[in-house]
C-alpha cells in the first residue's frame, strides 16, 4: 500500500517530534526537579516509534526500546537518574537513529539495536 503525501508528512512530523522529546528528556536529566518527567517522556517516544512502525512490516520489533525505557525508569526512579546519564543518552540517540525510507509498500524501517546494563555505565551495542 503506497503512502499518501499526507501520511508521509505525518511520519516526518513524528520523527521530528521524537527529536524534540528526546531533547526534553536530556534537559529533564540535567534538572533533578524534573526527573519525574523522564519516564513520561520516554513513553511518549515509545508511542511515536510505535506509530511510525505501524506503517512498516509487522516484524519490526520495538521490544528492546521498551525494555530500555523500563530499565531506565525502574532503576532511575529507584536510585536517582544521576547514575543513568549514559543510558538515557543511549536511549535518546537510538530513538533519533531510527530511519525509514518510503517504498511502494509503505516504509522500510531501520531500528538500531539498544542494549543497556546496570553493571556498566557505557553503551553495549
Amino acid at each position: 500500500m503506497e503512502l499518501t503525501e499526507r501520511e508521509r508528512l505525518l511520519l516526518l512530523e513524528k520523527k521530528d517530534e521524537i527529536r524534540k522529546v528526546t531533547e526534553e528528556i536530556l534537559e529533564c536529566h540535567a534538572d533533578p526537579g524534573r526527573w519525574g518527567e523522564i519516564s513520561k517522556k520516554m513513553n511518549h517516544v515509545l508511542s511515536l516509534l510505535s506509530t511510525i512502525s505501524s506503517y512498516s512490516k509487522p516484524d519490526r520489533d520495538l521490544a528492546k526500546f521498551t525494555k530500555a525505557a523500563l530499565f531506565i525508569s525502574g532503576y532511575g526512579g529507584r536510585h536517582g537518574y544521576q547514575f543513568f546519564r549514559v543510558h538515557i543518552e543511549t536511549f535518546c540517540a537510538a530513538a533519533n537513529s531510527v530511519r525509514f525510507e518510503f517504498t511502494r509498500e509503505g516504509i522500510k524501517l531501520y531500528i538500531p539495536k539498544i542494549e543497556l546494563s546496570v553493571f556498566k555505565n557505557e553503551y553495549l551495542g
